[in-house]
């Protein structure tokens, strides 16, 4: 069972926080921590579980009138997947890593798709959410982070057993 452990220093953002978790987690033989920490992080902030679930090669969430996408290296083909909305209320963001942030806002320009979604790196997201929490529930940054962390460490050993 691989279980995630990270020192956090108080001096960093959340955002420096979650880009060295997704760095560790990347080291781990087994992929998707990453989208288990997403997970982790709407399931805290919604006190709800959420779930990813395949569709045409994402990894899909919908709740409520948003639909949560992740990929780690994004096609012109997640672009479109992502921004073809089958609902005219519902809104879809892409989660990707910030090294990919670049290259996604292109295609997406490149393919039309920039119009109909929003992309946000991962780690972005993470921090907006972790400080949004730490705010809403008047606790410390660490703490709220930690939590998700552990959070993401359960759901991680749930999957591998």
């Amino acid at each position: 069972m691989h279980q995630l452990r990270l020192t956090l220093d108080s001096r960093n953002s959340p955002q420096m926080w979650a880009a060295a978790v997704l760095d560790q987690a990347r080291a781990l033989p087994r992929a998707g921590f990453e989208l288990r920490l997403i997970e982790a992080t709407l399931q805290r902030r919604l006190k709800r579980v959420v779930a990813f679930a395949d569709q045409n090669g994402l990894q899909c969430a919908r709740i409520g009138p948003v639909a949560y996408y992740v990929s780690i290296e994004p096609s012109v083909k997640d672009l479109q997947e992502c921004s073809r909305n089958d609902h005219p209320t519902e809104h879809s963001v892409l989660l990707i890593p910030t090294e990919a942030l670049e290259k996604t806002v292109i295609l997406a320009q490149e393919s039309g798709a920039e119009k109909r979604l929003s992309i946000i790196s991962v780690e972005t997201f993470i921090a907006v959410l972790t400080i949004g929490l730490a705010m809403d529930e008047d606790k410390d940054l660490i703490g709220i982070f930690q939590e998700i962390i552990d959070m993401a460490n359960r759901r991680l050993s749930e999957v591998e057993s």
